[in-house]
């Protein structure tokens, strides 16, 4: 497979990290695989229509101990937007741009100063707005393991207990707003940024404590303002609607799928809900119960020991043949290596 071009993602500049760190005697192994992961653009697949990227569950490497790290990356062109998820939890900062959030059924303006948490496998798209060389979008990226990450947070029970907070609980927001002239992590970035070389097998054990110290100073910054900075969004009746919409499909995505009884439960018509639905969240209804589904069956691949079969008809798909002809289209390989894949990351 081809390594993606910069016509492919967009503009970068500056150094854009893609680490897959361990604490361990496997770290070579883990730096050859996440060179796999970079060369297959994470399993991503293009809509040949020009319209959004297709949705895919994103496997970013993250195991037992690995972080993730992306610092200060620019794009200066427009690229497709996708649902997606990933096993790991999730700190994204904006340094600029303008756009839209989707997630836990809810959607929040981007803007300069953003900074959002992503739980693990829990399904989100981000949207950003005239991308351009003028109107570049930039932002910081530190994706872990939650449970490596608590372990060392044991002589600091305060920070501890706010993390598993944000780890674990059911969240009624999920991000921070910071005032123009409150613009520190801009600079905490920027000096974390030379700390990580490029990719490359040597690089590891020297990167882990950077890393680890980095998340740290995250999330005792977000502790400081949790609760200060968040806006609340203003709810008129077409938002009112669209996250229900959300809410009904999260409810009844493993069942079959009918626009009508949809239509019915909340009381309106066909078309207003497909209209209402593709203007709120920039998707078809179709697109994001796919997504939704597959998160599932690769939630289930990972943590169960159900024959493919099951899976399928667990999140919806009665037909096997289709279920995996679907999974393969969405995460670029079948479900049964998708599980023996999940299996090898957690034995290194």
């Amino acid at each position: 497979m081809r390594r993606p071009s910069p016509t492919d993602v967009g503009d970068i500049s500056g150094i854009v990290v893609k680490l897959i760190i361990a604490r361990t005697h496997s770290g070579p192994l883990l730096m050859r695989c996440a060179k796999m992961l970079l060369d297959c653009d994470c399993g991503q697949i293009a809509d040949t229509n020009g319209g959004d990227t297709l949705k895919f569950i994103q496997d970013m490497g993250v195991g037992k101990t690995p972080f993730v790290v992306d610092l200060l990356m620019k794009r200066a062109k427009p690229f497709g937007y996708y649902y997606h998820a990933h096993q790991g939890m999730e700190i994204l900062y904006v340094h600029s741009g303008r756009g839209q959030v989707i997630v836990n059924q809810q959607r929040h303006p981007i803007r300069p100063g953003t900074l959002l948490i992503f739980q693990p496998f829990q399904l989100h798209r981000v949207q950003m707005e005239d991308v351009s060389p003028q109107f570049p979008y930039i932002r910081s990226v530190v994706t872990f393991e939650p449970t490596l990450f608590d372990s060392y947070l044991l002589a600091m029970p305060e920070l501890q207990q706010f993390f598993r907070y944000l780890w674990k609980s059911a969240l009624t927001s999920q991000l921070l707003y910071l005032p123009e002239n409150e613009r520190m992590l801009d600079h905490l970035l920027a000096y974390y940024k030379p700390r990580f070389p490029e990719l490359a097998e040597s690089a590891g054990e020297e990167c882990f404590e950077p890393a680890m110290l980095l998340t740290m100073q995250l999330f005792d910054y977000i502790r400081m303002h949790w609760g200060n900075e968040r806006i609340d969004q203003p709810q008129d009746a077409r938002n009112h609607h669209a996250q229900s919409i959300l809410q009904w499909i999260e409810e009844h995505y493993a069942e079959a799928f009918q626009l009508e009884r949809l239509a019915a439960d909340l009381h309106l018509s066909k078309y207003h809900i497909s209209h209402l639905f593709k203007q709120y969240t920039g998707s078809t209804i179709n697109e994001y119960l796919i997504a939704r589904r597959i998160r599932q069956a690769c939630w289930l691949l990972q943590t169960s020991p159900l024959p493919i079969h099951e899976v399928g008809a667990l999140v919806g798909y009665d037909n096997p043949s289709y279920f995996c002809q679907l999974f393969r289209k969405m995460t670029a390989v079948t479900p049964q290596a998708y599980r023996r894949m999940r299996e090898t990351s957690y034995q290194l």
